[in-house]
């Protein structure tokens, strides 16, 4: 494949910790600052990742295994026909989910950490990977949860937050407080985009 020559920058967090609102002002200060810098997000629109985004919406009924099997084979096709192509023509690409996402959610949904750890080896390392570190409450009343799902989704996304956290110890993610404004969190990721670009 050779060697790339743009810069991969996944922004992660848990549901309503404002990933793709951060993610696309990332873009836009980049690009302000003569950077060639595009947004994606994942699921992408590859047959594969519209079947996960109707599960997503709909509930089709498959196991936490089938989910997580989805999401890596959606990332491979995703890196194979837009983060490969646009990293190889020195672009720096912003994604909202990457592969942390897959490691934090599917390892919470499934308690299989080194099975997902290992359907998801081929798609590498992000150049940067931030973790938009939220409580969980806020996230949960950002996303305005009903009080029946509410017990559930907050031990899960708790979960969740803890495979973050694990990944952010080990050195594969950094991680940015994500309370505050919206503006006082750009300025917070903008200072590790550049740190680590320069």
């Amino acid at each position: 494949m050779g060697r790339r020559r743009g810069y991969l920058i996944a922004v992660e967090g848990v549901d309503g910790a404002g990933k793709t609102t951060q993610a696309r002002l990332l873009v836009r200060k980049l690009e302000r600052m003569g950077v060639k810098a595009v947004y994606t997000c994942e699921p992408s629109d590859s047959p594969v990742g519209r079947l996960v985004r109707r599960h997503l919406r709909k509930n089709l009924g498959l196991s936490e295994e089938s989910v997580a099997l989805l999401f890596a084979a959606d990332r491979l096709e995703h890196l194979k026909n837009f983060i490969y192509p646009g990293l190889a023509r020195g672009l720096t690409i912003v994604s909202d989910r990457y592969i942390h996402s897959s490691i934090a959610y599917q390892s919470a949904a499934t308690g299989r950490r080194e099975w997902v750890e290992a359907i998801n080896s081929l798609a590498p390392e992000p150049d940067l990977s931030i973790f938009i570190d939220l409580p969980v409450e806020t996230s949960l009343g950002r996303i305005g949860m009903k009080k029946v799902e509410l017990y559930e989704r907050r031990r899960f996304l708790n979960a969740v937050r803890m495979e973050y956290l694990r990944l952010v110890r080990g050195g594969r993610m950094v991680r940015v407080d994500g309370r505050g404004s919206r503006s006082e969190i750009a300025e917070r990721i903008i200072k590790v985009v550049m740190r680590r670009m320069r």
